[in-house]
């Protein structure tokens, strides 16, 4: 079986279906577009998508390795990710992948050099600010909040044992790798994410990525 990876793109609002549908020529069977908004500390540029506080939506598509890094470079050149106002795309190893039918079970290792990482802070409504102001501390401008919801007012769903929620948000934030576990330290003590309920903090390697700086 081939390697699996993980195709994110982060952009403006109402792009992500239209590149979920550019994708689908090299053979992308299906993708699952977030809603959220970007936050940026810039003071003299807001140039995280043109606004900060700006709608965003998140595309996420599970594909083989060529098939993820072939539709991420049509979609850079389609875009132009080069220019930070246009979003972000990012491409993620896949260790295991369970649940779906299209592909089979077996375990993945990435054994290749990952420049950046993706930092993943869950935590109930209305601290994803102070996140972002520990992630400031170390340096960083920019993330991204998503909205995360349960699929009605009285079901929940769960992420690694964690209630998933209509009063959760998720900040997404991508990083040099040299950074990542100060950053990820910050946060920890900012928020108190070893205290019972404040929150969960996860990383993934990003193996290739356009929009980054």
């Amino acid at each position: 079986m081939d390697e699996m990876r993980l195709l994110g793109v982060i952009c403006k609002d109402g792009k992500a279906r239209k590149m979920l549908k550019h994708t689908k020529q090299f053979g992308v069977l299906g993708g699952t577009v977030f809603l959220g908004k970007g936050i940026t500390k810039r003071k003299k540029s807001l140039n995280i998508l043109d606004v900060a506080d700006s709608r965003l939506e998140v595309l996420l598509i599970l594909s083989a390795k060529n098939t993820a890094q072939t539709a991420m470079e049509s979609l850079n050149e389609k875009y132009h990710f080069e220019n930070p106002t246009k979003g972000w795309a990012f491409t993620m190893p896949i260790d295991q992948i369970l649940g779906s039918q299209n592909y089979s079970k077996e375990k993945h290792s990435y054994g290749g050099h990952s420049m950046y990482k993706a930092i993943y802070t869950i935590v109930d409504k209305g601290k994803a600010e102070k996140v972002i102001n520990a992630a400031e501390t170390q340096g960083i401008k920019e993330g991204f909040i998503i909205n995360a919801r349960g699929s009605s007012i009285h079901e929940k769903q769960k992420l690694f044992n964690m209630d998933i929620t209509p009063e959760k948000e998720m900040v997404l934030l991508l990083v040099s790798s040299d950074h990542a576990d100060r950053i990820t330290t910050a946060i920890r003590s900012e928020l108190g994410i070893d205290e019972p309920g404040q929150g969960i903090i996860f990383m993934q390697s990003i193996d290739h990525a356009h929009g980054i700086d």
